[in-house]
């Protein structure tokens, strides 16, 4: 028996905004001033069908691959069902300013949530995604805060049509991190030192089954 094929169908309505600190005119001497400051975001909704029960992550928004077949005493596929689905929690909102220089380099900053929560369980609730400072010289730049895991590939992001960005192939997660970039040319080397925050290793052996145990 050939087994059922899937297919997944995303509606995106997509709201982009960028919106000044203030309307009001500003002396000359005020606007030569390096320092600028913007809020974006977008309002996004979300609406799709599987064919068939999916290995997923935010009620199936984040989507990884078909789940197996499982049959039935009749040979019928217990994950053979459809389901249908929406949602607006990948609906964002980010802060981004540029200051004066320092060290001789252009600083730079963002920070940026949205409300997918952290786990399943916290659907809905608002999620930190960036915040970071970056300094930025001719050949080197230091980014200090939440951004991007070092070998995800800002510059090569596939694009696809589910939120998945091409995990699990792809290392899809942000880090807490002290970066240098060193670049010439068209080639970059990083240094990095990353802390894990939302998704953190349980390690080689998993959680220890005493860990809550007492006495």
């Amino acid at each position: 028996m050939k087994a059922k094929g899937y297919f997944s169908w995303p509606v995106l309505i997509l709201i982009l905004s960028s919106l000044p600190v203030s309307g009001e005119e500003k002396p000359q001497e005020e606007k030569e001033s390096p320092v600028s400051f913007g809020i974006s975001g977008f309002v996004k909704s979300d609406y799709w069908i599987d064919s068939r029960s999916v290995v997923s992550a935010r009620e199936g928004l984040f989507l990884l691959f078909p789940d197996r077949k499982i049959p039935d005493i009749h040979g019928q596929d217990l994950n053979g069902d459809p389901s249908f689905n929406f949602s607006a929690i990948t609906s964002r909102i980010a802060g981004r300013i540029s200051g004066p220089d320092a060290f001789g380099a252009r600083t730079s900053g963002m920070i940026e949530a949205d409300f997918s929560g952290v786990t399943n369980a916290d659907i809905n609730g608002f999620r930190l995604r960036h915040a970071f400072l970056k300094l930025e010289w001719e050949n080197w730049d230091l980014l200090l805060g939440q951004w991007w895991h070092p070998m995800f590939g800002v510059d090569v992001v596939p694009t696809v049509i589910s939120l998945n960005t091409g995990a699990p192939f792809q290392p899809f997660i942000r880090n807490p991190q002290a970066t240098l970039t060193y670049h010439r040319g068209k080639s970059r080397t990083l240094f990095s030192m990353i802390g894990q925050r939302d998704n953190a290793s349980d390690g080689p052996f998993g959680v220890p089954l005493n860990i809550f145990a007492t006495g």
